[in-house]
């Protein structure tokens, strides 16, 4: 692969004089402050408390001194309805914790905004012996260069961990005395840049060599200055509609290429220049339904990046006909053959698995099979935090307590919740589907799994179900 030497030069020049005017540190002054979330945090305030430790964590508690709306998943359309046969099977239990199966990916999604949850969620939570990388949620786009989405949380609160100060939650998860790299030195962590909400100004940024020249090298420095082990591109989505109020242009899959191509070079750059002996990631999130992701380049992207995380959810939701699973593995399966018919090998295409439910209200349930999907609703499922979504920390808890009724639907191979007197359905990932969606990634011979995100899961069940899938033999 070929790259111009005027990149080139100007990613070198760009690393040279960064690393010049400021040493490589953890705690060094964030790219920007304007990239802020709605929510306003102040600063001055500060409140030390004493968080209980990972379940996993093999060290002491942690005293760590310091405390957004979460992005729109993305919607997927047009998608057939199904009438599914369903059996009452339990799920089994799955042993935890277990390390990762050799040579497959286990990528966490963490949240900037699960700091500010009751009870919070930060890196120091994550079961990290169990995971290969994490894919921090999300860096934000500035006047054409990445900027920090969170500067409070993820770099400005200073968390003190058994009388070490880390500056923000990249310096929880970055800087190698932090016990999350302490409790498995081979995990690796990648600012994800975009999302649902971030994404109106990639194709500003990626258009003209002149503007990924400029958004390229702040990328890196980004990276250096924070000391992350690559970036994950999260652009939703490259000549297709997104949210609301996102720019976006025919050239969007051509200059999307180039932008991947420009990035790998300027990364190979800073990895030379700091004589790195492995080389940064590249990734990219892409959507799970033909319109898209159809119009990219995939034999192009994958000589880009070392892998492809398929978002292979929200099949299902509010702006659907009828009630459905929105992480079905049919689906899932489609996707995931596209992404190969377009040139991704299988070996570079991780699969997406929800952590959390969608739901319906006012349900015309079968009367003679209620967890069966196809079925007309008015309204969307109460959720504590927003509409038809329920974590499943939390519909686990309802299943438990007998508030929903659980059924395995063995043709999209998904779990209903249901509750026929107040006529709620919702379809999400259980410990029994998410085993079989790691089977699937062992069988297709697929690079490994991801999910969103890691607070939904806070044992890490469902963690422990998809390694365990994946540890079964092909």
């Amino acid at each position: 692969m070929r790259f111009s030497p005027a990149l080139i030069a100007y990613t070198l020049v760009a690393l040279l004089g960064a690393i010049a005017q400021a040493p490589q540190a953890a705690n060094a002054a964030p790219l920007s402050t304007t990239a802020r979330r709605r929510r306003t945090v102040t600063k001055t305030v500060f409140v030390t408390k004493t968080l209980t430790p990972s379940i996993f964590a093999t060290s002491a508690p942690a005293t760590v001194t310091g405390a957004a709306a979460k992005p729109k998943p993305t919607p997927s359309q047009g998608l057939a309805t199904r009438t599914a046969t369903t059996s009452s099977a339990v799920p089994t239990p799955t042993a935890m914790p277990s390390p990762p199966p050799a040579g497959k990916k286990l990528i966490a999604y963490l949240t900037s905004w699960s700091q500010y949850r009751t009870p919070a969620y930060g890196p120091l939570d994550l079961p990290v012996e169990q995971l290969t990388h994490v894919n921090y949620a999300f860096a934000n786009i500035v006047d054409g260069k990445v900027a920090v989405g969170d500067p409070w949380g993820d770099t400005d609160k200073q968390n003190v961990v058994n009388g070490v100060t880390f500056q923000g939650n990249f310096g929880l998860l970055n800087d190698p005395r932090s016990p999350v790299r302490q409790r498995n030195p081979n995990l690796r962590v990648l600012i994800s840049i975009g999302g649902w909400s971030w994404s109106k100004y990639f194709s500003v940024v990626a258009r003209t060599p002149a503007s990924r020249a400029i958004f390229v090298a702040s990328v890196v420095d980004f990276v250096r200055r924070y000391r992350f082990d690559g970036v994950d591109y999260d652009w939703e989505y490259p000549g297709a509609e997104g949210n609301d109020g996102n720019i976006i242009d025919s050239s969007d899959p051509t200059n999307f290429t180039l932008l991947l191509a420009e990035t790998k070079a300027a990364l190979a750059a800073l990895a030379a220049i700091q004589g790195r002996a492995e080389p940064y990631l590249l990734t990219i999130a892409t959507g799970a339904v033909p319109s898209k992701f159809s119009q990219l380049d995939g034999t192009s992207i994958a000589r880009s990046v070392d892998w492809v995380n398929v978002m292979t959810y929200d099949f299902y939701g509010s702006w659907s006909p009828v009630t459905g699973h929105h992480g079905n593995v049919p689906d899932s399966l489609t996707a995931i053959n596209g992404h190969i018919n377009m040139g991704i090998p299988a070996s570079k295409l991780c699969l997406g698995v929800p952590f959390y439910a969608r739901g319906f209200a006012n349900v015309q349930f079968d009367r003679t099979n209620p967890a069966a999907a196809g079925r007309a609703y008015i309204g969307l499922a109460p959720g504590p935090n927003e509409a038809d979504i329920l974590e499943f920390d939390a519909y686990r808890a309802q299943v438990a307590n007998g508030q929903l009724t659980r059924v395995f639907d063995s043709l999209t191979g998904q779990a209903a919740m249901f509750n026929v007197g107040t006529k709620i359905w919702w379809s999400g990932e259980d410990e029994q589907t998410a085993r079989a969606k790691g089977e699937l990634v062992a069988q297709r011979g697929l690079a490994g799994a991801f999910w969103w995100e890691q607070s939904m899961d806070r044992e890490a069940r469902l963690v422990g179900a998809v390694s365990a899938g994946m540890a079964t033999p092909a």
